[in-house]
């Protein structure tokens, strides 16, 4: 029985304490939303409205940036780029809270997009964010001496664009020079490779000329060849037909020989004959 009471004391006390610390957690929230309340108001000058910014630690990133709402669990915040992101406020640290004046807050926006397209490659968009942001500077200063200074700055921006303008057109002309000194040098670059293989294959067509010129020398040299052999070969034959008859007509050769024996000695007859009747005459 008393182990009963004793927890239903200690459920008690904890739900009290619990009800202490979400009345104190509302009380320091409306503390806190006064006090910004307040700040924003104590920063207004004549009719200028204030901007709530905030800044704070997100791990080890530091974030800056308009507040644009806030509930118990995150804030809501603008920042530098433009972009409205949700940060849990539990994962938030070195929590800031400040106002600035309108003017100077799209002021500092048009500055911050003037600085950074000198940066960009494609500036043209980052100009005409910087020009609307002093444009709503323009607007909401409440002062002479104010949009004095915000219409310099719209000068300074239109000079800084025409001199963007000009500097790109410089760089395109200098790119376009680069190019075509590049193209150029390529060119040469193809046209000796191109030179070298024509010589390289000029000086192959010789050699093969060459060969050819030397194949067509031997090649007279073995048609002269082989119509000596020819001949040999004809003269060759011919001698084995004169061997061959030769040797058919042997038997009637020493006929032959004996016929011009007779002959001579006819002939040695004929002329004693002669010469004893030369005689007689005599």
């Amino acid at each position: 029985m008393m182990h009963r009471k004793n927890r239903a004391w200690r459920m008690m006390a904890v739900a009290a304490l619990a009800g202490a610390c979400v009345a104190v957690a509302a009380f320091n929230r409306k503390e806190a939303r006064a006090a910004f309340a307040a700040e924003a108001d104590h920063v207004r000058t004549g009719s200028e409205k204030a901007i709530p910014m905030v800044e704070f630690l997100l791990g080890d990133r530091h974030v800056i940036g308009r507040l644009l709402g806030e509930t118990d669990q995150a804030l809501r915040v603008e920042t530098a780029a433009g972009g409205a992101i949700g940060y849990p406020k539990e994962k938030i640290t070195g929590l800031k809270r400040y106002s600035i004046p309108t003017s100077a807050y799209y002021e500092k926006a048009g500055d911050r997009y003037r600085e950074s397209a000198w940066e960009s490659e494609n500036a043209t968009p980052l100009f005409i964010k910087a020009r609307r942001a002093y444009q709503k500077a323009l607007e909401a200063a409440h002062t002479d001496e104010a949009r004095a200074h915000v219409n310099v700055k719209l000068q300074d921006l239109a000079q800084d664009q025409q001199e963007w303008r000009q500097d790109a057109l410089r760089r395109k002309e200098m790119k376009k020079a680069e190019y075509e000194i590049d193209l150029a040098r390529l060119q040469k670059q193809l046209a000796e490779e191109k030179l070298t293989t024509i010589r390289r294959q000029e000086q192959a067509l010789r050699h093969i000329q060459s060969v050819v010129n030397s194949l067509e020398r031997d090649m007279r040299r073995v048609l002269l060849d082989v119509e000596n052999l020819q001949r040999h070969c004809e003269e060759i034959d011919d001698d084995v037909d004169d061997l061959q008859r030769l040797r058919r007509a042997s038997v009637s050769r020493y006929e032959l020989t004996d016929l011009k024996n007779s002959q001579r000695r006819l002939e040695a007859r004929v002329r004693r004959l002669e010469d004893a009747v030369s005689a007689g005459e005599g």
